[in-house]
């Protein structure tokens, strides 16, 4: 990672990198664009650059990742280009609602709540896994095992909502009392785990697998659970964009580009046969 992505990475700021493939060039889906996308040939693209091989950035500093080659191709056939900008997740919604951004990407989960703030158009399925030493697998096979123990999860994120409602159940339950670790990253939940100030952290399955093939440090703890949509966030009622996303990722999909690109990254069993708007309320998915 060179100095500019660390600094990025550490401070997880709104840095903004530029994708080689972001040459503007109009098609027939251009038209459905908002004006003020239109008119800067430009789509500002937000989130999280450390949830490889979701989002990350290269040693070269390039943005990369099965997410960042969809949204890529999608805009291609918008015929506009795409820029990213470094945003953890904390604060991406509102940069969405002030404009600072106009897609919201990573693993950035479609839930009821989230869809009362911001629309999304889903795009991929994913599981949740929970993550932890290797030395704890025969102790912690699902969240409910963390009573007793600490969690660690960032900022804004679906896993802290599972981690805090895990508090309060065993709470009631009368079990041990559980900690939660909140954190600014994905990667320093990671972190804690690995330090041995947490036990586990939840991860999404796809992100999971990939920590625990480069990683000894850290393994996938008991089965995946709960399905759920990723989508890319945009602001509420600003139906036109949703609209034009919907459509370019018709047609990838259409053309079997969308299938090519989630084989790459063998993210081809969360695939989906279309793309679905607020899919978490519209046709939600069973999430055990």
């Amino acid at each position: 990672m060179n100095r500019r992505s660390l600094l990025c990475f550490v401070f997880s700021a709104a840095c903004v990198f530029a994708h080689p493939g972001a040459a503007r060039s109009e098609t027939e889906l251009t038209r459905l664009l908002p004006q003020d996308v239109r008119s800067a040939g430009v789509l500002k693209i937000g989130g999280p650059t450390a949830i490889a091989p979701y989002v990350f950035v290269d040693d070269k500093g390039q943005t990369k990742g099965v997410i960042v080659d969809l949204i890529s191709a999608v805009s291609k056939k918008l015929g506009v280009g795409v820029q990213f900008n470094n945003i953890s997740y904390s604060a991406l919604i509102p940069a969405l609602g002030a404009g600072r951004v106009d897609v919201g990407i990573g693993t950035f989960t479609d839930t009821p709540a989230r869809e009362e703030q911001i629309d999304f158009v889903d795009y991929i399925k994913t599981n949740m896994v929970l993550m932890g030493r290797p030395e704890t697998r025969a102790k912690i096979q699902s969240i409910a095992d963390l009573c007793g123990s600490t969690g660690a999860t960032p900022s804004g994120s679906t896993s802290e909502i599972l981690m805090l409602g895990q508090v309060e159940k065993c709470k009631a339950e009368g079990r041990p009392r559980m900690t939660v670790l909140v954190v600014p990253t994905p990667a320093e939940a990671q972190l804690q785990v690995e330090t041995g100030r947490a036990a586990a952290f939840v991860q999404a399955y796809g992100v999971g697998i990939g920590i625990e093939a480069s990683n000894q440090n850290v393994v996938i703890l008991g089965k995946p659970f709960r399905t759920e949509y990723h989508g890319a966030g945009v602001r509420k009622g600003n139906k036109q964009l949703a609209d034009a996303l919907m459509a370019g990722f018709k047609a990838i999909m259409d053309d079997g580009t969308y299938a090519e690109i989630l084989k790459a990254y063998r993210l081809d069993s969360l695939a989906l046969s279309e793309p679905v708007l607020n899919g978490a309320t519209s046709k939600p998915l069973p999430v055990e």
